[in-house]
């Protein structure tokens, strides 16, 4: 997703959140009467820019309520903005990431969890006093990397089958929406039946 996606979709956002506290804005309740506007608002059901239902929470939309009520331009006040360190990975470096690399390279069968805990054996041998990285963040990593598990072919079948794969390129079907793509794989033949005759 490239930066022009980001900024729509966080203005999508934000027009949603001004339309949930908007007659608040308008009209605002009596003395007393916020935390009962604020709890109704919370009880409802809100559809996000792509669809899905979500409901949020009274603190959410009382933050949200303070930040718009004295802002000049209420949407801009409600856009989310993005994180600062967005992108950069903290505690997993490049150093890191290339010992990982490797460890993945030898060992692709590993779970994530395998190779976090592996990892951090290295850091405290290899790098002592540097703190290692957490189970969530190497899972992040391998996810953003595309370092799945491979499993270990057991049979000749699978092995062939992976000798295959690692050979030629293989394609598979893509779908923007659910259910935009059916596939159906059936044999329309004889059925023998036995019939009272034994025939």
């Amino acid at each position: 997703m490239d930066d022009g996606d980001d900024a729509k979709t966080a203005r999508r956002l934000a027009l949603l959140r001004f339309a949930i506290i908007g007659d608040l804005l308008a009209a605002p309740p009596e003395r007393g009467e916020l935390a009962t506007a604020l709890r109704d608002l919370a009880r409802r059901p809100w559809s996000l820019p792509d669809g899905s239902p979500r409901r949020f929470a009274f603190s959410t939309i009382e933050d949200w309520f303070y930040k718009a009520r004295h802002a000049t331009d209420p949407v801009s006040a409600l856009t989310p903005v993005p994180r600062s360190d967005r992108g950069i990975r903290k505690v997993l470096d490049d150093v890191l990431l290339a010992d990982l690399r490797k460890q993945y390279a030898l060992h692709p069968s590993w779970t994530k969890k395998l190779h976090a805990v592996n990892l951090a054996a290295l850091v405290r041998q290899k790098y002592p006093g540097r703190k290692a990285p957490s189970y969530n963040t190497v899972r992040r990593v391998m996810k953003a990397q595309g370092w799945v598990r491979q499993r270990r072919p057991k049979t000749a079948g699978q092995q062939q089958a992976a000798a295959r794969l690692a050979s030629r390129e293989v394609r598979s079907f893509e779908a923007t929406h659910t259910a935009a793509l059916w596939h159906f794989d059936f044999h329309d033949g004889s059925r023998r039946v036995l019939d009272a005759d034994g025939k």
